[in-house]
Order: structure tokens, then sequence, then C-alpha cells
């Protein structure tokens, strides 16, 4: 058909339209993020070869939206499939919350080049990791992080200091102790947190991964994404969930 393009594509969400029909958030290597309506997508496993379920990398035939209209998803198929993520928990839920974060900071139009090719390489590594469950999460953070910074959203600027007197908040990045106490939701950063934080900003890991420190560094992440996002994002809630499972019930 006239104007189709050919792409590949990531499902970043999906809502049933009617009986059998899709509208489908997806991510285009070379067009971004697009919403496109997929006519019978619930019906058709011709045209959809492979469904268009997330955490699968997609070859899409589509065509752009005119003003103020969705896009039309003529067909797809499954070009790759993640199939640890799907099977291993505490991937699955990574990488349901890695597709959230992409879908939270990249607005219609955006993401093209780097940033899908970034989405695609953060699955593949959960898919093939056989890491630790500590590395599996700092890994994933890492890559958050690339996120936010290329959005203009990391509140970090610089080196992190050394020390063992700060606090983390969304707005004003690295505080000192003393100032933030009195800051609602103010999270303390000891010396083993802000040497992950350091190594976090750097893009390495640590030599080391200690469980407690990590994850009050997933706190200071999931402070910033409610920052930029205005709400929990979502996936957060089945993350939770899996950590606990994972790691034990957060220390307060």
């Amino acid at each position: 058909m006239a104007g189709e393009l050919d792409d590949h594509a990531l499902v970043l969400r999906r809502v049933p339209y009617g009986e059998a029909d899709l509208i489908v958030d997806l991510l285009l290597a070379r067009s971004g993020r697009q919403s496109v309506f997929a006519r019978s997508a619930r019906k058709s496993t011709r045209r959809f070869a492979g469904g268009l379920e997330p955490l699968v990398l997609l070859e899409v035939r589509w065509k752009p939206a005119r003003s103020g209209d969705l896009g039309t998803l003529a067909g797809s198929e499954a070009i790759e499939r993640w199939h640890r993520i799907t099977t291993h928990p505490l991937a699955l839920a990574l990488g349901a919350w890695w597709t959230a974060a992409v879908e939270g900071v990249l607005a219609p139009g955006q993401g093209a080049g780097d940033a899908f090719e970034l989405a695609v390489r953060v699955l593949r590594w959960l898919d093939g990791a056989t890491d630790s469950p500590e590395r599996m999460l700092f890994g994933v953070m890492r890559a958050e992080l690339r996120l936010l910074v290329d959005a203009g959203f990391w509140p970090v600027a610089g080196a992190v200091p050394p020390g063992s007197s700060w606090r983390f908040t969304a707005s004003t990045g690295l505080i000192a102790d003393a100032d933030g106490r009195s800051l609602p939701g103010a999270v303390a950063l000891g010396v083993a947190e802000l040497e992950l934080l350091e190594a976090l900003v750097a893009g390495r890991f640590p030599p080391s991964l200690p469980v407690r420190p990590l994850l009050t560094l997933r706190r200071v992440m999931d402070l910033v994404w409610y920052s930029v996002l205005g709400t929990e994002p979502r996936a957060r809630t089945y993350l939770s969930t899996v950590l606990a499972d994972t790691f034990g019930p957060p220390v307060t």
C-alpha cells in the first residue's frame, strides 16, 4: 500500500480496542515512538505473525499518521524473542520496568536511532545475563541513568563527592546531610551508597554490589522517575514485589 514503511520495532504498550483491534505504542528504529492502530490484531495470526507482545523484536510494516490521527499497522513479524526474560522472574520484572522507563522518557516522535539501539541492547543483555541478581539490577539502573541523562532529567552534575554525609532528592540531587534532613523523602547515602552511585554515574560495574546499598540506590532512581513522570512509574509495583522476593523486604 502506498505510504507504508518497513522498520524494526519494540512494543512499549498495547491497549485493546473493540472486539479484536489494538492501539499499540511502538518504538521504531527509524521513526521513534509512534502510536498505531492495528486492526484485527487479536485475531489475525497471518498479518501479525508471533503476536504484538512486549519484550520481542519485531519487523513491522506501518503507515504514518495524518495530523492528529493514529498511524496504521499493516503487519508485523517477530524476528527475535528473548525467551529467558519471560521465564526468569527478575529478568521479566526488569524487562517490563525497562520498557516502561523507555516509554516514560520519550515523547512521540522521539527515540529513533541511539535510543532504540539502547533499548534493544539492554533487553538482549538481560536475556543472556548469567550474572548475579545484583548485577542484573545494577546493569538496568546503568541503562536508566543513560536514558535520564540523555533526556536532561538526571539531577547530579559532575563527579559524586566523597564522604558519608549526603542526602539525595530528585529536585536538588546530592545535598549536604544537615541541609537535607528536613526535606521530605530525602534518601540518606553513606559511603557504600556513594561508591555505588559514583560507579553508576561513571557507567562501570563496581568490584562488589552489597545488597542494602544497592536497594537504597534503587530508591534514588525511583525518586527521579517519580519526579520526571509525576506518578509512580508503570511496572514499578511488580518490580518491587520481585525485588522483595529476590533480596528480602526493604529496610526502612
